[in-house]
């Protein structure tokens, strides 16, 4: 607990003082990026990359067969927030996530309170 003096500076309390985090040597920054290489990699080439290739192409007009491609702007959610289709199938999908997450979530939670209730048998 620290306490002030009448001018607001704390009085002393018969501890050291903290002593100042030692600094580090600009420019050297140590082995922290090659440890996280193992995983920005692969993170960049499999899912960064690929996601922002197709926001580009959802712009655009391109095809997989062609080359040739233009920019289009929000033409192409325009079409697609048109079309009943895609809300039936967006609907769709909010229909199974919501059937299929809230059933696991509550299995898990029975077993997971089975497992600390401490039956016979829990290692199973």
């Amino acid at each position: 607990m620290t306490t002030t003096t009448p001018l607001g500076a704390p009085a002393p309390t018969g501890e050291p003082p903290l002593a100042p985090a030692p600094r580090r040597r600009a420019g050297r920054r140590g082995p922290g990026p090659l440890f996280v290489l193992p995983f920005a990699v692969p993170f960049v080439l499999f899912l960064l990359w690929p996601v922002l290739q197709g926001l580009w192409m959802s712009f655009t007009d391109s095809s997989l067969a062609l080359r040739a491609t233009s920019f289009v702007g929000l033409d192409n959610y325009a079409e697609a927030f048109g079309d009943p289709d895609v809300w039936s199938s967006l609907g769709n999908t909010v229909f199974f996530t919501a059937a299929s997450s809230v059933p696991l979530v509550l299995i898990a939670l029975a077993m997971a309170l089975l497992v600390h209730s401490g039956l016979a048998g829990q290692w199973v």
